[in-house]
């Protein structure tokens, strides 16, 4: 479970979905080359691999991510190549994340 508030950056899983179940408040995913989905509580959308894409929120909205183990969650544009369960055992704190920091 994750908290999304503002823009996250643009990247690309090339070997796997991303999966999006939205808990509470409301978000964007912005896709290159699609349309937009908006996203509101109880909404699950799928990001298909290979296409780039940008979670966004304009106000705090809790997600569950549906992802495999050991998947770096900003892709091919990783500011860090930690995964979830490397970043939950203490690694990076949340402010160094940005907006999709672990909670």
């Amino acid at each position: 479970v994750v908290k999304v508030q503002g823009e996250f950056v643009w990247h690309v899983h090339e070997d796997t979905d991303e999966c999006f179940l939205v808990r509470s408040g409301t978000m964007t995913i912005q896709m290159k080359g699609r349309p937009d989905a908006v996203l509101g509580p109880d909404d699950f959308f799928v990001a298909p691999r290979g296409v780039e894409h940008r979670p966004a929120a304009d106000a705090e909205c809790e997600v569950l991510l549906l992802e495999p183990a050991g998947l770096v969650n900003t892709g091919d544009a990783s500011p860090t190549t930690q995964t979830a369960e490397e970043r939950h055992m203490g690694g990076l704190e949340a402010a160094q994340l940005g907006p999709l920091a672990d909670r």
